[in-house]
């Protein structure tokens, strides 16, 4: 079966499509889907060919905030397995601009994390994965939540929140309004929807670090989370019975330390869990871990260079190649997957379009 990769086109108000070449990484076959209103977050049903997008408006003219009066919200969209092509099947407006999303791991709820509204929301979707109507449960998180994601038994749910300062990163007039620079944790309740604050209900991260991102090892009791502001990866042990998050060690993203001019964005686990994988924007590159098999402890062994500000990065499903999305410059590099180093190197560059925010690959065969 076909394999895709999609990327969301802020300024396009568009997601293109292209056809994934298992053999030699290519992109081809680019189709432009127009989906309106500034899509930038991507997300796939865990068990059925439905793709959700995150709406966050037009950009203003020189700037990377909504423009006024942008619609702000969510759609579902049917995916033909046969042809990539996407046919949307239901959409809900949010009034405030959506940061992240994903399903839990049951694919019965969507789940959005909104930064500057200091919330999340929790979204029942139907049994073809339409997203409800009735209004969703809204959880206050407070400023800054960047992410938000159940962990593997479908229990917990986790919040990182960014700080202050820095290039590009999340300003605010008022001083009570503070970012948290912590990670929340939540239980999930499967069956209704609910997250409640957990005991603890949060790591606290040291100064100017900034957790953005999580990603769950496959194989051990490990979360890795990129930190913003620090440019840098953290190794968190996770305890499956309570879901409390305890850190281990935190590791660079840079090969010099420079947290005032760069800011990590993303980070990708390779399914064999072996590599780790971050991108740096400033400092554009993206970086490769080798992750140690029993503890996932991470050392730095590769860098290479991307387009001007990677502010989203990609596996294919099967571990074979890396991609990354170039914000300033439109343009999605794919890099092969060496099967025993991990290390990237490039095989091929395309056109993709305005302003592309995420990335997402999809095997129809899976």
């Amino acid at each position: 079966m076909p394999e895709f990769v999609y990327t969301a086109l802020r300024d396009d108000d568009a997601v293109v499509r292209f056809r994934l070449d298992a053999a030699t990484g290519a992109l081809t076959d680019r189709a432009v889907i127009d989906v309106g209103d500034g899509p930038s977050l991507l997300a796939l049903h865990p068990h059925l060919p439905v793709l959700y997008v995150g709406h966050r408006g037009a950009t203003a003219a020189g700037s990377t905030a909504s423009a006024e009066g942008a619609w702000l919200g969510l759609s579902s969209h049917r995916l033909d397995t046969a042809t990539g092509g996407l046919e949307e099947v239901s959409r809900v407006a949010l009034g405030v601009e959506p940061g992240y999303l994903a399903t839990d791991r049951t694919g019965r709820w969507l789940l959005t994390a909104h930064y500057y509204a200091g919330a999340c929301l929790v979204h029942r979707t139907d049994d073809d994965g339409r997203i409800a109507a009735d209004p969703p449960d809204h959880v206050p998180c407070g400023i800054g939540a960047h992410y938000v994601a159940t962990d593997p038994s479908n229990r917990y749910a986790y919040v990182p929140h960014i700080t202050h300062g820095g290039k590009g990163l999340l300003v605010l007039d008022e001083a009570e309004r503070t970012p948290l620079n912590a990670i929340l944790s939540f239980r999930f309740d499967a069956e209704t929807g609910e997250m409640t604050p957990n005991e603890p209900d949060r790591l606290a991260a040291g100064p100017g670090v900034g957790p953005r991102h999580l990603a769950f090892h496959p194989h051990l009791e490990v979360v890795h989370a990129v930190n913003e502001q620090g440019s840098s990866v953290s190794c968190l042990q996770l305890d499956p019975e309570t879901g409390r998050l305890v850190a281990l060690a935190t590791t660079s993203t840079l090969p010099s330390p420079d947290t005032d001019t760069y800011a990590a964005s993303q980070l990708r686990v390779h399914p064999s869990g072996r590599f780790v994988y971050a991108s740096n924007r400033g400092y554009d590159s993206v970086v490769t871990f080798a992750a140690d098999a029993a503890t996932g402890a991470l050392a730095a062994v590769d860098w290479v260079a991307t387009d001007a500000s990677p502010r989203a990065i990609e596996l294919d499903t099967a571990g074979r190649y890396l991609f990354a999305a170039g914000l300033d410059t439109g343009r999605v590099q794919t890099f092969a997957i060496h099967p025993d180093t991990g290390a990237l190197t490039e095989v091929g560059t395309v056109h993709a379009g305005g302003r592309p925010m995420w990335v997402l690959a999809v095997d129809t065969g899976g």
